[in-house]
C-alpha cells in the first residue's frame, strides 16, 4: 500500500528534524571539547554566545573600516616620543583595499602607534592613495622600492627602521577585528613579558562582508605550532609526537617584540631576505622568530579578518631560484638545531619536507648551486641530532644524483 504524501512528508521532517538534533549536538560536543582542550589558554572567550557577540562586534567595526568611517580622528600624538606599537605592512597594488586596512588601525581606542607601510613597485595607483592618507595622519611612514622585491624583503625593511616597542605584521588586505585589539594583546603582552603573543583570527572570502555568524579559525594548529617551535618553553599541554602543520606558520596573527624581530632578520641575512625568500616566507621567519624567542604565549580572542583570497607582490623569478629558496630554508633550520629538543624529530621533519620537494629537480642547478646544495646536504647527514633513520632517508632520496656524492 502506497503511503499518502502527507505521511511521506511527516517522515521527511522527522528524519531532517533527528540529523539537525545529532548535528546540534555534535556542534556544541565539539565546542565543549575545543573549550576544554584549551582551558590552559586563557581562551577569551567563555561560551559561543560570547563569541557570536565578538563576531557581531567585530562586523560593525568591520563595516566602519569599509565605508571609510573614521571613529577616531583627534588623536594625541606624543611629540618625539617613540610610539609603543609599529604595525608594518607590505603593499602591492592594493588601491582598492589599503584604506580600509589603514582605518581598522586609525580606528583602534589607542594613538601610541606608527603604520609602515612599504611599498612593493605597485603598478596602479596605491602610492597616490597612501600619499593622500599620509596628509590627514603623521602616523603614516612610507617607504618604497626601486623595483619589485617580494613580501618578505619588504616587511624585512619596514621592520628594520620600525620605533615601537612590538610590531603587529599585517598584509595590504587584513582589517583588525574590533577597536580593542592592539591595547589588548599589548597589554597582556607587556603585563606577561612575552616576546610573542598570537592571537586569533576569522577568515572570509573575496569582498564579501563577514556573515553574521561564527566563523572558526585555526587556533588549534596555531597553538601546538607554539608547542612545536620551543616545547622546552611552551606553558600548555604537551601533545605527544604532536608535529603537523608546519605550513600553518603565518607571522601575522602575532604581536612580536620588535627587537625579537630585528634579531630574527639579522640571523636570516640581508642577502638571504632581500633575493631568495620567494615563497612560504611566513613559515621560515615564523621558524626563526621561535627559535629565538624567550617567552610566548596564545591568546584565542579574535584580533583580525582575513581575506581567503587576496593578491600579495608579484614574485619574478625562475624555477633554479625557487629551488634555491627551499635550499636556503633547510640551511636556515638546520643552523638553529639544538640539544636542547627533546623531539629528534623535530629538525629532521622539516628538511625532509623540503628536501621532498627538491628531489626531481635539482639538475637544473646551475654548477654553483649545486656545491652549495652538496655543503648544506653533507652538513644535515652530519648533524648528531638528526637520527640515522632519517640521513638514511635523505641519501635515498638523492641516490641518483652521482654529482652530490662524488
Amino acid at each position: 500500500m502506497l503511503y499518502s504524501f502527507e505521511t511521506q512528508l511527516l517522515k521527511i521532517i522527522i528524519i531532517l528534524n533527528c540529523i539537525f538534533s545529532v548535528s546540534k549536538f555534535y556542534d556544541a560536543y565539539f565546542f565543549s571539547f575545543k573549550i576544554k582542550d584549551f582551558e590552559n589558554m586563557n581562551d577569551y572567550y567563555k561560551d559561543r554566545d560570547e563569541k557570536k557577540k565578538s563576531l557581531k562586534k567585530g562586523r560593525i567595526f568591520f563595516l566602519n573600516c569599509v565605508n571609510d568611517i573614521l571613529i577616531n580622528p583627534n588623536y594625541t600624538k606624543k611629540n618625539n616620543e617613540k610610539p609603543l606599537v609599529s604595525v608594518v605592512i607590505p603593499v602591492f597594488d592594493a588601491q582598492f583595499k589599503i584604506k580600509k586596512t589603514i582605518r581598522s588601525i586609525q580606528n583602534q581606542n589607542t594613538s601610541d602607534f606608527e603604520i609602515i607601510l612599504v611599498n612593493d613597485f605597485s603598478t596602479d595607483e596605491t602610492i597616490n592613495v597612501i600619499k593622500d592618507l599620509q596628509k590627514e595622519d603623521d602616523r603614516i611612514i612610507l617607504v618604497e622600492n626601486k623595483e619589485n622585491k617580494g613580501i618578505f624583503y619588504s616587511r624585512c625593511i619596514g621592520t628594520l627602521i620600525a620605533s615601537g616597542k612590538y610590531i603587529f605584521p599585517l598584509d595590504n588586505d587584513d582589517l583588525f577585528f574590533d577597536e580593542g585589539i592592539i591595547s589588548t594583546i599589548v597589554d597582556k603582552s607587556i603585563k606577561g613579558n612575552f616576546d610573542i603573543v598570537e592571537f586569533n583570527y576569522a577568515e572570509f572570502y573575496n569582498n564579501k562582508i563577514p556573515p553574521n555568524k561564527l566563523i572558526t579559525s585555526e587556533f588549534g594548529n596555531h597553538s601546538d605550532n607554539l608547542i612545536l617551535y620551543q616545547p622546552e618553553l611552551s606553558q600548555f599541554p604537551r601533545k605527544k609526537n604532536n608535529i603537523y602543520g608546519i605550513y600553518d606558520c603565518y607571522v601575522w596573527a602575532k604581536c612580536i617584540e620588535t627587537n625579537l624581530y630585528k634579531k630574527s632578520i639579522n640571523k636570516i641575512g640581508i642577502k638571504t631576505y632581500s633575493k631568495y625568500i620567494l615563497r612560504g616566507e611566513d613559515f621560515i621567519m615564523t621558524f626563526v622568530l621561535f627559535r629565538l624567542a624567550k617567552s610566548f604565549n596564545f591568546f584565542a580572542k579574535y584580533g583580525i579578518f582575513r581575506y581567503k583570497s587576496f593578491e600579495t607582490a608579484q614574485y619574478k623569478s625562475s624555477r633554479e631560484l625557487f629551488l634555491l629558496s627551499r635550499i636556503i630554508y633547510i640551511d636556515i633550520i638546520r643552523r638553529f638545531t639544538a640539544k636542547t629538543y627533546d623531539d629528534k624529530l623535530y629538525v629532521a621533519y622539516f628538511c625532509d619536507t623540503f628536501l621532498y620537494t627538491l628531489r626531481k629537480e635539482l639538475n637544473i642547478l646551475s654548477d654553483e648551486n649545486k656545491i652549495y646544495f652538496k655543503n648544506v646536504f653533507n652538513k644535515l647527514l652530519k648533524n648528531k641530532y638528526i637520527t640515522d633513520e632519517y640521513k638514511n632517508k635523505f641519501v635515498l632520496l638523492f641516490q641518483d644524483l652521482t654529482w652530490l656524492f662524488d
